[in-house]
């Protein structure tokens, strides 16, 4: 055999490993996309089941879902979650995207946001969990 022919066989078993491996990378993708992903609790995984039953009947679509449930003493005390799918949220303006993110601009407003997940909270209770005083507290 000739060195270029040597070659060739070397570039053939490499291309079938490399083959191969993008088969196994593909039916493990497969295997997750749907399913739980690591360190993901069980019913993180079944509301992503849920979700992509309700994808758009596109080769390309996309769905943004927030949500959450708060439960005391063992009754659920409230729930929220808004879901959209990513053509209107592209067709969304970036004036209309800062302004409803605005609230999660400052680390002063993460805390009272935190503090009040809890429960509410007056005022002056909010003051003295946060430490925030005046217009740190106001604004």
């Amino acid at each position: 055999m000739s060195r270029l022919e040597d070659e060739l066989k070397e570039l053939r078993k490499e291309l079938s490993k490399i083959a191969k491996e993008v088969e196994k990378l593909k039916t493990r993708r497969e295997q997750t996309s749907l399913g739980p992903y690591p360190g993901s609790p069980e019913p993180s995984a079944s509301l992503i089941r849920v979700l992509a039953e309700r994808l758009p009947d596109k080769p390309d679509a996309g769905m943004a879902f927030f949500g959450g449930i708060q439960k005391k003493n063992g009754k659920i005390r409230s729930s929220y979650f808004s879901g959209h799918d990513f053509e209107s949220i592209l067709r969304c303006s970036p004036k209309r995207v800062a302004k409803l993110l605005s609230p999660l601009s400052s680390e002063q407003r993460i805390l009272i946001l935190k503090t009040l997940i809890k429960g509410d909270r007056s005022s002056s209770e909010l003051s003295r969990e946060t430490g925030l005083e005046g217009g740190q507290l106001y604004h």
